[in-house]
């Protein structure tokens, strides 16, 4: 078992950005805050799972090209 607070990470970009909680060689978790007009930036994984639960805002979300239009309570769960 492995055990973290929150509180006890930072953000990538001090107040915004990721802020992984747990990384693993198959799977990270963490936080995403993202100010408005921030993007996360295109990127992929050829190992590692991610998930998203998004609590507030409406972003646009692209997995594999496709453009998503997000709205709060949506999750996505996206294999390597």
């Amino acid at each position: 078992m492995e055990r973290v607070n929150e509180s006890e990470k930072t953000f990538r970009k001090g107040d915004s950005g990721p802020k992984y909680l747990f990384r693993g060689p198959k799977f990270e978790w963490g936080v995403i805050v993202l100010k408005p007009g921030e993007k996360m930036g295109c990127h992929g994984h050829n190992e590692v799972e991610e998930t998203f639960y998004f609590i507030e805002g409406t972003p646009k979300m692209i997995v594999n090209d496709v453009p998503y239009e997000v709205k709060v309570g949506d999750a996505f769960r996206i294999e390597p």
